[in-house]
């Protein structure tokens, strides 16, 4: 029996969390960043002497597994924060029903690199829904510097596989769903991941078993293990900053994503991308570059739905909202996203 007025409104205790460059350079390996082909766009991420050197904006949503414990592996669900707990109201679980189903993340400041005192990210549920089988559990979290000051806010749904006893529940706050436009994309972007994805993307801190373990992925239903939705997210959001702001992350003001099917690793991801108004009515851009009369150019902005994985990303391709301060532009720019088999 879920009694939803327990869950919704709690508090996880506050996690600290600290990262180094190391951590950085590991995380953005581990998302597929990579100088293949002579591009060097992405090399600020992976060598700690670039210019500009920093980590890839979407490893705050990483940062709650390791917290501050150190950097080994760590138990899965973690002991500190909210990744992976159970809110009281809703009975025990067993940690391998628990799947990451959406991730929203708006960015206000970049990530600090060095990083001077551990960061703080505070976590609170916001809402309970009733999903076929189970109960989406939607959390809100709050990432914060020791003096105060936000660098992102995040928003998480969590699909609690056989939870709810077959009650009905709407509670609360819960991701909107994506449109994905019926036309042809502005764009394609695709990349292959590794047969090792999966391993090399949790060592960025998110140690479940059913990314690594082969006889777990078969117990819970699914051939062999499965990348991380992070890292589906991860290697999306390059695909919109490659084709909308090469190498200048800092744009990016917002990014979501709806994990509705699995990837395996070994798999090719395709990022199909629609540039839209702020009305989300798709406009032609020509090749994709600036021009004064596109109205993506002029509004500043993107968001960036994935299908399969459907998300969102606030860009500004032709820089008019002075970069990733987490305000200005507001246009949209919507990218399809989906795994294809190599």
């Amino acid at each position: 029996m879920v009694d939803a007025s327990l869950a919704v409104g709690h508090v996880f205790p506050p996690c600290p969390c600290s990262y180094n460059a190391r951590d950085a350079m590991l995380y953005a390996l581990g998302i597929g960043c990579t100088v293949e082909g002579g591009d060097e766009s992405e090399l600020r991420y992976l060598y700690e002497k670039a210019e500009d050197f920093a980590p890839f904006p979407t490893m705050a949503l990483a940062l709650g597994f390791c917290g501050s414990v150190g950097h080994d592996a760590v138990p899965y669900p973690p002991p500190h924060g909210a990744m992976g707990q159970i809110p009281p109201g809703i009975p025990p679980i067993d940690p391998s029903m628990v799947l990451h189903a959406e991730q929203e993340i708006t960015f206000k400041r970049r990530l600090p690199m060095p990083l001077q005192a551990p960061l703080q990210l505070c976590t609170t549920v916001v809402g309970l829904h009733s999903r076929g089988s189970g109960l989406l559990m939607t959390t809100e979290g709050t990432l914060t510097g020791a003096d105060g000051v936000v660098y992102a806010t995040t928003t998480e749904g969590t699909f609690l596989r056989g939870a709810g006893g077959g009650e009905k529940l709407s509670v609360g706050r819960a991701l909107a769903s994506p449109t994905i436009p019926t036309t042809p994309p502005s764009a394609t972007r695709r990349s292959a991941t590794s047969q090792d994805q999966a391993l090399m993307f949790r060592l960025s801190g998110d140690y479940n078993p059913l990314h690594a373990d082969p006889q777990l992925a078969t117990m819970v239903g699914f051939e062999r293990p499965i990348l991380h939705g992070l890292c589906t997210l991860g290697f999306a959001t390059r695909h919109v900053v490659a084709q909308t702001c090469p190498g200048e992350s800092e744009r990016l003001l917002r990014v979501g994503g709806r994990f509705s099917s699995p990837c395996v690793p070994g798999e090719i991801l395709e990022t199909q991308m629609w540039y839209v108004d702020q009305r989300g009515q798709v406009v032609e851009c020509g090749d994709g570059s600036s021009c004064a009369t596109c109205p993506v150019c002029r509004r500043g902005g993107a968001m960036a739905k994935l299908a399969g994985y459907s998300a969102g990303a606030c860009v500004c391709p032709a820089g008019c909202c002075g970069g990733g301060g987490g305000g200005g532009g507001g246009g949209d720019f919507h990218v399809q996203f989906r795994t294809r088999v190599k």
